[in-house]
Formats: C-alpha cells, structure tokens, sequence
C-alpha cells in the first residue's frame, strides 16, 4: 500500500502581506497602508477599507494589483472576488485609482452619439430599401396589367 500525502497548507499559508497605495489625487500623498490580510478576503472588503482610509468613494474607486517585476497591474474588477480568486501573492501592491467623473461623462455622451448616428443611418437605409421594394412592387404590378 502507498502511503497518502495531504498538502493542506496551515493557516499561515492563507494570509499575505499587502501594501494599498492610493494613486487618487485627493489622497496620493497620504502614507501607504501595509496589511496581513487573508487571501480569502473579498475586493468589496478593500474596497471598503479603502474608502475609510483615502476617503475614495466606492463607486469611484478603481483597483489594481501588481506584484514586484510586473510593470502591467491586473484589474481587481470583481467586489464578489477574492484576492485568491486574482492571484494576488505576498508582497503584491494594491493600487487605489479614482474614476476621472467628467471622463466618464464625456465618454457616455460620446457612445450616446455614436449610438444616434448609427440609428440614424440605419433607418436611411431602411427609407432606401423601402423605396427600392415600392419601386419593384410597381413595376411588377405594371407588368401584369399590362400582359392581361
């Protein structure tokens, strides 16, 4: 008989030690936080730590992660997530950026736009196409009336 090897980690394993910086301009220059936190421990969760220590509203708060040696950060999109879940490692940064609100504005105008201007094309296509099948339909019934 072979003898059976479990791999469970202690409890140790399951905590890492995480810095948050703020990138907000609101709170850029306020110190770094430095936690142990579990890496079961959901986005929303740091979200809300976030908010209390940057004073970064929720609904503006956008989260990144990077680990040292990585210059592209990974987006932490999900509130339901865990860090787990993104493969967040000991030592990783989080980094606390804030949504641009006037941005954001200008860039739903922008897709409001675009989205009229297509409608608007599309129902000229629409008006064309009709005319065509009017035109035909005409023609066609031209044609018989003239053969009886």
């Amino acid at each position: 008989k072979g003898d059976v090897v479990c791999n469970q980690g202690g409890i140790g394993d399951d905590v890492i030690n995480i810095t948050i910086r703020s990138m907000a301009a609101s709170s850029c220059d306020m110190e770094p936080l430095r936690k142990r936190l579990p890496r079961s421990l959901k986005v929303g969760r740091i979200q809300a730590m976030c908010a209390r220590a940057f004073g970064v509203d929720i609904d503006l708060q956008i989260l990144h992660f990077r680990v040292k040696g990585d210059p592209f950060p990974t987006e932490l999109d999900d509130a339901d997530h865990t860090l787990a879940y993104y493969g967040v490692s000991d030592g990783a940064e989080i980094l606390v950026n804030e949504v641009d609100v006037d941005a954001r504005e200008r860039e739903n105008a922008r897709r409001v736009e675009e989205h009229n201007r297509l409608v608007e094309e599309q129902e000229q296509h629409v008006s064309v196409l009709q005319s065509m099948q009017k035109s035909i339909v005409n023609v066609l019934a031209n044609d018989t009336a003239q053969n009886l």
